[in-house]
């Protein structure tokens, strides 16, 4: 999404304060669940520690709301942040009406955007548009589908919380059609773990291959959280 992206890029990569700290995550009859999110104060802050086998050391992160309910992109109810990690950047996501949650990236400019939807309350998988294709003899297949995990029950240093869990899952094959140089195979697994009560997740996690071969995983875990 923007700097959420590079949140989770800090991996391989929405954010909500205090206004309302219950969360109702009731079935529904559509097959997912009722979820009311906590929406945010300005100046609600959120700091991140992201590891991983290949950081030197821990990176620290602080996300900082600056609006809210805000008419962007199609969207009218997105909250717009400021992310600290050695840059600063304005980053966007969406509360949608049934309950999911989009991260909003503003890749022409700040008046035409992409929205990634997680399904957090519809409960049902959302698959981008598949690239099945052949191109100079070589053949492109990508595909990118989040789903709902669970519910679950999370600990981290900024506290204990009741979770959303979904998960982002992409697969990139390109099959060349002499050489084996041209070959290469690629999935790319993003678990997110979201609590409504604070509007954000707590923990982000990333793993996959590459040509078969794992990668090296990493995480970012919410170590602080300050409502205004």
């Amino acid at each position: 999404m923007n700097r959420l992206k590079i949140l989770a890029s800090l991996l391989p990569f929405v954010l909500l304060a205090s206004c309302h700290q219950g969360s109702d995550t009731s079935p529904n009859n559509g097959g997912g669940s009722t979820v009311t999110w906590t929406i945010p104060s300005v100046g609600a802050e959120y700091v991140f520690q992201s590891t991983s086998p290949g950081l030197a050391k821990t990176v620290l992160d602080t996300a900082i709301i600056v609006t809210t309910g805000q008419h962007l992109g199609g969207k009218t109810n997105v909250i717009t942040y400021e992310d600290h990690a050695g840059t600063i950047g304005t980053a966007f996501y969406n509360i949608e009406d049934n309950g999911d949650i989009s991260d909003g990236d503003a890749a022409l400019g700040d008046t035409t955007f992409a929205w990634t939807t997680f399904p957090t309350a519809s409960h049902q998988p959302i698959s981008d548009p598949v690239t099945d294709t052949t191109e100079g003899g070589t053949h492109i297949f990508r595909s990118n589908v989040r789903t709902y995990v669970g519910a679950e029950t999370l600990t981290t240093l900024a506290g204990s919380f009741s979770t959303l869990h979904v998960r982002e899952t992409s697969i990139s094959i390109v099959t060349g059609p002499d050489s084996l140089d041209c070959n290469a195979s690629d999935t790319s697994i993003l678990d997110r773990c979201y609590a409504p009560t604070i509007g954000l997740y707590v923990k982000v996690t990333n793993s996959g291959t590459n040509d078969g071969v794992t990668s090296e995983p990493s995480e970012v875990d919410l170590i602080k959280y300050v409502p205004k």
